[in-house]
């Protein structure tokens, strides 16, 4: 089933959207809640959640919002709060005394997969809070979001790949089949990060979900959700505000929408949950928006483990109010599937809003020139030697190793990267002139160079 493959598999067949339309048509069909999220994995041990852990309802249309949310609004409160909608994995991560007992995905709501070996390796997931501080004096159920940022999707996918597994489809599913792996992967771990959303258990008592965000952070170091504040007076209408704050988040959260969610505990409190969402919150979601442009050019570029992965150049294009001129084309067979060449008109998308991605040809793409000669991935490197790439994985490769002045450029690249060295001012450009004057092929040559000034 879908359930099956979007939660447990980290594998969906369908787009989000898609997913997204026929969980709400089917609550939609019956008057029965929408069926349970299946079972966790059988591979992993299942931990019992404090509180189960819920979903959100979607929110689709414009108006949407003030019908669910704006009416139980009372002269208690008026206060709205918005926090990104993270693409990753929940997770409920639970200390004991300050200490991390365990950490569990959210499975059905109610029991989870205990993910605690895995969860160690993510920056950011302390394994003791603070001493002496109240979130270290007994049982805290911390809340959160592991995801991989864009930034760190390119470094994520070298390392997945080096360490001789297939490619991963998209940062969702390469964040959660890390988390959910049985033997813990910590070269892959340490590329996801965390923001925490809820503290549970021992927090303190407060009047506001934005003062439980401030206090969570300060008591525990831990990073949490970006939010923004809106007072919402009679026949205010919070769906520009929804978009605004969403255009307005950094280009480095990957979110596949906005929580709009009132900001009064109490009244949080009162107004409740059904079987599987909470009342005083939804996600807004909106289509992700896709784009017609010509493909100008098919490119191949060589990393640093030597596999060679096309890239589209775009006429450029405008998606959300970011201009669009490269897109990935993940490998060979991705291209022969869409049947797509340069000249074509191309339908494109940013998918999650920040990853750009190629759907396909688009319909309205003139018919190409019978005498064209068609694109073809190149057989060899571009390296000295010329040398023949290996075709015999998903992703060709290049066989030259230290002789292959893209690979080399682009490990050293790595390794003064903020990822890996951090050293400051060593961009790729200088690194190729200094490469090109020493003839450097490892890291360790260009401190030697250092040292001999």
């Amino acid at each position: 089933t879908h359930d099956r493959a979007y939660h447990r598999e980290d594998a969906p067949h369908i787009s989000d959207a898609a997913y997204d339309a026929l969980r709400s048509a089917r609550a939609n069909l019956t008057d029965a809640p929408p069926p349970s999220l299946p079972d966790p994995a059988q591979h992993l041990a299942t931990v019992r959640h404090d509180t189960p852990m819920l979903s959100l309802t979607n929110v689709t249309e414009p108006r949407e919002l003030d019908t669910r949310l704006l009416p139980r609004r009372t002269n208690r409160d008026t206060d709205i709060v918005m926090t990104p909608k993270l693409d990753g994995l929940a997770l409920s991560l639970v200390y004991e005394d300050g200490k991390l007992l365990h950490a569990a995905t959210r499975g059905n709501g109610a029991t989870g997969e205990n993910v605690t070996a895995n969860v160690i390796h993510i920056p950011g997931i302390p394994q003791t809070l603070p001493p002496g501080t109240p979130a270290a004096n007994g049982r805290a159920d911390i809340r959160g979001e592991a995801f991989i940022r864009p930034s760190a999707w390119e470094a994520y996918k070298a390392d997945t790949v080096a360490s001789g597994s297939s490619e991963p489809s998209n940062p969702r599913n390469a964040a959660a089949g890390a988390i959910r792996k049985k033997t813990p992967v910590p070269s892959r771990l340490r590329h996801l990060s965390f923001l925490a959303y809820d503290w549970r258990g021992n927090a303190p008592a407060l009047d506001r979900y934005s003062t439980l965000l401030k206090t969570l952070h300060a008591r525990t170091g831990i990073e949490t959700v970006p939010f923004k504040t809106r007072n919402c007076a009679p026949g205010h209408h919070l769906d520009p505000d929804a978009e605004k704050y969403h255009r307005d988040l950094s280009p480095d959260l990957p979110r596949d929408g906005i929580v709009v969610q009132i900001d009064n505990l109490q009244v949080r409190k009162d107004l409740g949950t059904n079987n599987r969402a909470p009342l005083y919150a939804f996600a807004r979601k909106w289509q992700a928006e896709a784009v017609v442009t010509v493909l100008r050019n098919i490119v191949v570029e060589c990393g640093r483990t030597g596999r060679h992965t096309p890239v589209a150049e775009l006429e450029p294009v405008e998606i959300d109010g970011v201009t669009i001129t490269r897109a990935t084309l993940h490998h060979p067979e991705y291209i022969k599937a869409l049947d797509i060449a340069p000249g074509d008109r191309v339908t494109v998308e940013r998918a999650g809003s920040v990853i750009p991605a190629v759907l396909g040809k688009a319909p309205d793409s003139p018919p190409r020139d019978p005498g064209a000669t068609p694109w073809t991935f190149p057989r060899t490197c571009a390296c000295k030697r010329n040398a023949p790439l290996d075709f015999s994985q998903v992703h060709p490769y290049c066989p030259a190793d230290e002789e292959c002045a893209p690979m080399v450029l682009d490990r050293l690249a790595h390794a003064a990267s903020r990822d890996a060295l951090d050293i400051d001012g060593l961009s790729h450009t200088r690194i190729a002139q200094l490469a090109d004057v020493f003839g450097l092929t490892d890291i360790h040559e260009l401190f030697d160079q250092f040292q001999r000034t």
